[in-house]
């Protein structure tokens, strides 16, 4: 039997049906409204399309695993992880095949820079997306800092034209290193 019931507090029940809303949205007008599940152990989601549901993001319970996955696949209606938020905060890229995996970002809408392994060629990829002719090399670099919880210093910088600075303590990244190699020199 399918219901809808409504109550003096302003609950609405469906049983054995489903809420559409058609020509609209769903408000919130007051502050702290939640959207969950009968029960810890259940997972609610939220995804683009019907059958071929395009984005699904998955809101696990507590009593479950209590993660967050997100889902990209396109045009199939065979979900594909892409994403995943463990809940002891651990943040993972997830991909079903050998092909590169990226951490990605832009500026508008120009590529800037991006961190990637593919399980294909098994190498870590840094990638800058920028090229500096300036005097000195100070953009386009690579830099790994160190040693601090609030001011770490730079520990090692890659230059946008090959070298490699270790120790290197000048902002022009060219004139005081304890150690420079570029192309076997």
């Amino acid at each position: 039997t399918n219901t809808l019931e409504l109550y003096e507090t302003g609950n609405v029940k469906v049983t054995n049906g489903q809420l559409e809303v058609e020509g609209g949205g769903i408000s919130f007008l007051t502050n702290n409204k939640t959207i969950q599940t009968g029960s810890s152990s259940n997972m609610l989601g939220i995804q683009g399309g019907a059958t071929n549901m395009g984005g699904r993001i998955e809101l696990r319970g507590g009593n479950d695993s209590g993660d967050i996955r997100f889902y990209a696949q396109g045009t199939t209606s065979t979900q594909v992880e892409r994403l995943r938020l463990s809940n002891d905060g651990h943040l993972s890229l997830r991909n079903a095949g050998n092909s590169p995996q990226e951490i990605q970002w832009y500026s508008n809408t120009s590529l800037s820079a991006s961190i990637g392994w593919g399980n294909g060629s098994a190498n870590w990829e840094f990638k800058h997306y920028r090229s500096d002719s300036q005097a000195g090399a100070p953009y386009a670099n690579i830099d790994f800092l160190t040693g601090s919880t609030s001011s770490p210093t730079r520990a090692l910088r890659i230059t946008e034209d090959g070298m490699l600075l270790l120790g290197e303590t000048n902002d022009d990244g060219m004139t005081s290193y304890d150690l420079g190699m570029k192309n076997g020199r």
